[in-house]
């Protein structure tokens, strides 16, 4: 038997959210975007409020507490730390900065998900490298 724990590692719009949701998943949200956060919290209020939900605002990293550059690009699926992503075939974009979090300390802080689901456009490698050396990682990733 697994747990019923699934980290949503880019979580945008909150498409996959609301289907891990759906199947009766408790969810651990993360994006980078300010608004994508603001638009979710908003849009799931209720399974926060049931504790089933947890959206957190950082950009994934290796590390955790470094402020980094953030992409909002005016297609957002392509909001990113690099600016080559967030910003092709002549996408205009917006850079802020963000605080950093890394898959790891996740794990830590919320336990193991059963499923991580990782869509972070360019630095999907950067939040796997942060599971090496884990006692413990999700089944699926």
């Amino acid at each position: 038997m697994h747990n019923n724990l699934i980290f949503d590692l880019g979580m945008h719009q909150g498409q996959d959210t609301a289907y891990y949701l759906a199947l009766g998943y408790q969810v651990i949200a993360v994006d980078a975007s300010p608004e994508m956060v603001v638009f979710a919290k908003e849009r799931f209020k209720n399974f926060i409020d049931e504790g089933r939900l947890t959206i957190l605002n950082y950009a994934l990293s290796k590390r955790d507490g470094d402020r980094v550059e953030f992409y909002l690009s005016d297609k957002s699926e392509w909001n990113s730390l690099n600016s080559n992503i967030s910003s092709r075939l002549n996408h205009s974009i917006k850079k802020i900065v963000v605080n950093t979090i890394s898959v790891s300390t996740l794990i830590e802080k919320y336990g193991v998900p059963y499923y991580c689901k990782i869509d972070v456009e360019g630095y999907d490698g950067i939040c796997i490298e942060s599971l090496y050396g884990q006692p413990e990682t999700p089944l699926y990733i």
